[in-house]
């Protein structure tokens, strides 16, 4: 798994690599033409790199998403399955005891949660970095004032992503919340409704489950 994240670090970072070259080969095309003898043969060499350029960088970009996903759900597979064998060898009483909500939320919702960090992380992490590294490598070859001028924007920039990331994680828990409430009597209420079910008349079910049941309810 290990082996499967850098090289989607690595399919990553070339492909940032790829798109700064495309770029590169734009800028010489346009270059050319204004030009006052500009080389036709040139031209279309220049064209083709950067289209070869292009594709590298998406085909890369799709293979690092690929491979790290595949990690990411052989990882969240192997968690499941561990956590269910222990599971199934503690006694029925304490499973009971817990109830599906604890139950549902270390099995689904904490292993979801690894997701952003094994599958999203190492392609963004790779394709983030070199992506201006290699612009920078760029730019100081052409014109250092440029590079210059392009580092006193980082600033500006890291400030701004710091503003509109400050609520992401309470926002975030907004969505997954309600689902971490399933209940212990939530659940016996289901396993009552799927005992009596629907086609059992309402004067044979007990108590209030005889008027709470008479609409049908979403169990899972």
């Amino acid at each position: 798994m290990r082996g499967q994240l850098v090289a989607s670090l690595v399919a990553a970072a070339l492909a940032a690599v790829a798109g700064v070259g495309a770029l590169i080969a734009v800028a010489a095309v346009l270059r050319e033409l204004l030009s006052r003898s500009p080389q036709h043969a040139r031209i279309w060499w220049l064209i083709a790199a950067a289209l070869v350029g292009v594709l590298a960088r998406f085909w890369l970009r799709a293979a690092s998403i690929r491979i790290s996903h595949l990690a990411s759900y052989e990882l969240e597979t192997l968690l499941r399955r561990q956590l269910t064998d222990h599971l199934g060898r503690l006694p029925l009483g304490d499973v009971a005891t817990l109830g599906s909500g604890p139950i549902k939320k270390v099995v689904q919702d904490d292993v979801r949660s690894l997701h952003a960090a094994v599958g999203d992380v190492a392609p963004s992490l790779g394709f983030a970095a070199a992506g201006p590294i290699a612009a920078m490598a760029v730019m100081l070859v052409v014109d250092w004032r440029l590079a210059l001028a392009s580092l006193l924007l980082a600033p500006a920039a890291w400030l701004s992503l710091r503003l509109g990331l400050r609520d992401r994680d309470r926002s975030a828990g907004r969505g997954t919340k309600p689902t971490r409430r399933s209940t212990p009597p939530r659940s016996s209420w289901c396993r009552a409704w799927r005992w009596f079910g629907p086609s059992t008349p309402v004067s044979r079910r007990p108590g209030g489950f005889a008027s709470a049941s008479t609409s049908s309810p979403r169990c899972w």
